[in-house]
């Protein structure tokens, strides 16, 4: 794929993850109903979806094939610039292949929400509008709808002067004047239980990259989550970037 298209592809990505959540979404829905209920039929909708999922899955498949120059790499008299691939890759692949079934969970959140909203809107709200529990439903749908369609970008990305981390929440810009030093870190404590139970593998050490700042704070990097030959890897390409086009010429001089 030329790297134009992909870095277009990488940028719509939140859409495409959308597309593919919805697509899931209809698909799966169905298919429970069709088979569990006869007052349910097969119609159009399924194979539409089905099709949709199929252009959904060609898109996922490019943009976890990214071509080599639109990536951050050490390179010999250059400064790296690109997505530094590496960080966060098995959390991004996971994810971004699960957005059908985040649709299905979307529409399980989506429908109580949908009829408490016609409730209000019609004025005549039943208890249920009350139930704090029901409430809370209908609040967890934008942010799992948010947090799929950022599932895509999970990780970091180089510019000429900023180090971009985009979580599933929120995404963060460092100066390049900003940072002192990043190395690896283990991740301990809750933030280890949390990352083993969406990894599925609470016997599996996780490791992020951890920044120093000019200001003294560190900063811990938790879209970077990855193995630690990957975040050693990033460090190295991190700390090449900051100190300019002829870091990784020195590097070399000083291995040789």
């Amino acid at each position: 794929m030329p790297p134009r298209i992909w870095q277009v592809l990488f940028a719509w990505s939140p859409l495409l993850s959308i597309i593919g959540a919805a697509a899931g979404g209809v698909f799966l829905i169905r298919a429970i109903l069709v088979t569990s209920n006869d007052e349910y039929t097969f119609g159009p909708d399924i194979p539409i979806a089905g099709a949709v999922l199929l252009l959904w899955g060609a898109g996922v498949w490019a943009l976890l094939s990214p071509p080599s120059s639109t990536l951050a790499q050490e390179v010999d008299g250059a400064s790296p610039s690109g997505v530094i691939w590496s960080l966060g890759r098995r959390f991004r692949a996971w994810n971004v292949g699960a957005a059908p079934v985040a649709g299905l969970l979307l529409g399980m959140l989506s429908a109580p929400s949908l009829d408490l909203l016609a409730e209000i809107v019609s004025g005549a709200p039943s208890e249920s509008v009350h139930d704090p529990a029901l409430l809370a439903l209908g609040g967890c749908v934008l942010p799992v709808a948010l947090i799929t369609a950022r599932f895509p970008l999970w990780g970091a990305e180089l510019r000429s002067e900023l180090l971009i981390v985009r979580g599933v929440l929120w995404t963060r810009r460092y100066r390049k004047s900003e940072i002192v030093s990043v190395h690896s870190h283990e991740v301990t404590g809750l933030s280890d239980y949390v990352l083993g139970v969406l990894f599925n593998s609470h016997r599996s050490v996780f490791y992020v990259m951890r920044m120093q700042l000019t200001t003294g704070r560190t900063k811990t990097l938790y879209a970077s989550t990855s193995s630690k030959p990957d975040i050693d890897r990033a460090a190295r390409i991190v700390t090449t970037w900051m100190a300019g086009a002829g870091a990784a010429v020195a590097t070399a001089a000083a291995r040789s």
